[in-house]
């Protein structure tokens, strides 16, 4: 027992010996790791809201986790900025990195002057508020407006971080539940072509009923005919088709973005088209007049200073009736 009992009290004055050296290692600037476990935090923001809806009708306030890892919010709770605050709704246990999180509720948010909408975190904190009218620095939204902002989850503290969506092509579309800033799901060509035409049609599919625009390489719109410059993406599947005019022998590029409202806008994606007029240069190194016995095939070159060589095509006439070559005999009487 004596001996299990200093093996123990020897163990316990190096576990203390440890800490010891641990701390003053601190002290001195050597530096000691600690890992935790985030639980919430600045991520958490208030990204979209609409305030302003009839008696009885549906509001609704829209969080998002701009972080790159899952969120623990149990026991957050969304508030507005009353002396005695009302509860808009209890967070879920946890908002996964890049997603949405929408509350709905109604006869709350009624203040006709303005308000504030809080997040708290279980221990009573702030994380984040926004206030529009009387509450804050955004202005009052109309009927059926939203306050959005225009990157999302970017927080600035500042108006210039929001935009107000009015449900028209010019001032965007309220997006609850999803991103404020429209993309492309898909444009062709991905990013290259050749052609020898003097047109070229670049399509693509978008954000549903946002509007598209295409600039050339200098920035100025396509306005014009072909082009026409902006079009509205179709409400239900997203496409647009753009035709664009090219300049002869060069590679023409365009950047295409799509919009949500003037400010809520896509990155740009380039497209360029490459316009070719030269003819590729073929030469034939063997020529002359064969027996069935003294076959050699054909044999030469093909080259072309632009896009290069996609296909050669050989066409064999007999020159006696005029036949052409099909693969097998000498049977048909055109081009193949």
């Amino acid at each position: 027992m004596k001996k299990l009992f200093m093996r123990l009290k020897r163990g316990f004055i190096q576990l203390l010996i440890i800490g010891f050296v641990l701390q003053v290692s601190g002290a001195l600037g050597l530096g000691l790791a600690v890992q935790t476990a985030r639980a919430g935090g600045e991520e958490i923001k208030i990204n979209e809201f609409m305030a302003n809806l009839p008696d009885g009708s549906t509001k609704w306030v829209e969080v998002y986790n701009n972080s790159n890892q899952l969120f623990q919010t149990s026991g957050w709770k969304l508030y507005d900025g009353a002396s005695t605050p009302n509860l808009l709704g209890n967070f879920p246990v946890e908002i996964a990195q890049k997603t949405y999180y929408k509350f709905e509720f109604k006869d709350k948010l009624n203040n006709p002057g303005g308000d504030k909408i809080i997040i708290k975190d279980a221990d009573g904190e702030t994380k984040d508020d926004i206030g529009y009218g009387s509450g804050g620095y955004l202005s009052l939204p109309g009927t059926g407006e939203s306050w959005g902002r225009i990157s999302d989850g970017i927080d600035t503290e500042s108006a210039n971080d929001w935009v107000k969506f009015n449900n028209t092509p010019a001032g965007g579309y309220p997006t609850p539940g999803e991103s404020n800033v429209p993309s492309f799901v898909s444009v062709l060509p991905i990013s290259s072509a050749y052609t020898n035409q003097n047109t070229y049609t670049i399509s693509g599919v978008a954000t549903e009923n946002r509007i598209v625009r295409i600039k050339d390489n200098m920035g100025t719109e396509l306005v014009g005919s072909p082009s026409n410059s902006p079009q509205t993406s179709n409400a239900t599947t997203g496409a647009f088709s753009f035709t664009v005019s090219l300049v002869a022998n060069q590679t023409n590029s365009f950047n295409l973005t799509v919009e949500n409202g003037t400010q809520a806008v896509s990155t740009s994606t380039l497209v360029k088209i490459t316009h070719e007029t030269d003819v590729p240069i073929s030469t034939i190194a063997t020529s002359g007049f064969y027996g069935p016995n003294t076959w050699t095939g054909i044999s030469g070159t093909a080259s072309d200073a632009g896009s290069g060589i996609n296909q050669v095509k050989i066409t064999l006439q007999r020159l006696s009736d005029g036949l052409y070559w099909n693969g097998a005999s000498w049977g048909a009487s055109s081009e193949l």
